[in-house]
């Protein structure tokens, strides 16, 4: 339960009927996230993988819409390392975070979106809570960054800036 007292999206409903969990596998199986089809996940041959632009992007263009259940934190801290990873942060004690393995299986094979590097000087920014935008025009074939101090409070003076 969650602080309102409400099933969370982490349990099924004792009372739940066939219906009732066919409804919420569908559920699980839609898309969280989104990337432009202008933009492509790779490695990056230093950094792990990250986002790269195929095609350039405008300043103010959509790269990504991020997405995940939306979880406190409490709920975030009952998932394993990878789902508290990935997570990030869209308000004081909200998180948006994937919590199913299908869903990792989707982030792991870079279809997700969530590939993008910490930068110290980014080139896109978020527009409100899930939406990465370019912050200037970004050329084919650079690498997409946003600084994660974007989506969070907390401290990243020990993860490296490209």
């Amino acid at each position: 339960m969650n602080m309102d007292n409400q099933p969370s999206i982490l349990e099924t409903p004792s009372r739940a009927t066939s219906a009732d969990i066919e409804a919420r596998k569908q559920l699980m199986r839609q898309k969280l996230s989104w990337i432009s089809p202008k933009a492509e996940t790779r490695d990056t041959g230093k950094y792990g993988y990250g986002v790269f632009a195929i095609e350039s992007f405008a300043k103010d263009e959509r790269i990504a819409l991020l997405g995940g259940h939306i979880l406190t934190l409490k709920e975030l801290m009952t998932l394993g390392g990878k789902s508290q990873e990935m997570a990030y942060q869209i308000g004081d004690d909200l998180f948006s975070a994937y919590v199913t393995e299908e869903e990792l299986r989707g982030w792991r094979s870079g279809l997700a979106g969530d590939y993008f590097n910490n930068s110290c000087v980014p080139n896109a920014g978020f527009r409100g809570m899930i939406e990465v935008v370019a912050m200037r025009e970004i050329e084919a074939g650079k690498q997409i960054t946003f600084n994660y101090a974007m989506c969070s409070k907390q401290s990243f003076d020990d993860i490296d800036c490209l």
